[in-house]
């Protein structure tokens, strides 16, 4: 029964202590680039993501243009505001 126990809850604590380690990093060092970059050699992602192309706010997105890394930041960004505008309207 203990150890039941301790498995539930160890991912939950695990989690909070992630968020709470994180919470304290200045804004300056949330992001994420760098570690995007280390998918520029990722063949998986470049023959994903090289038919995506198309032109938003007169700028060509494609990976061609930015690559991958800025591809993928652009969707997350977009997701992200595309949520709060959501959440704004309700």
């Amino acid at each position: 029964m203990m150890k039941k126990t301790v498995f539930l809850w160890l991912p939950i604590i695990m989690i909070i202590t992630i968020i709470f380690g994180f919470s304290s990093e200045p804004y300056k060092d949330q992001d994420i680039t760098p570690w995007l970059q280390a998918l520029e050699e990722n063949e998986f992602f470049n023959s994903l993501l090289s038919p995506v192309a198309f032109t938003y706010a007169e700028k060509e997105i494609s990976v061609q243009a930015l690559g991958v890394a800025h591809v993928i930041e652009f969707f997350i960004i977009v997701e992200r505001e595309d949520s709060f505008l959501k959440e704004r309207r309700e």
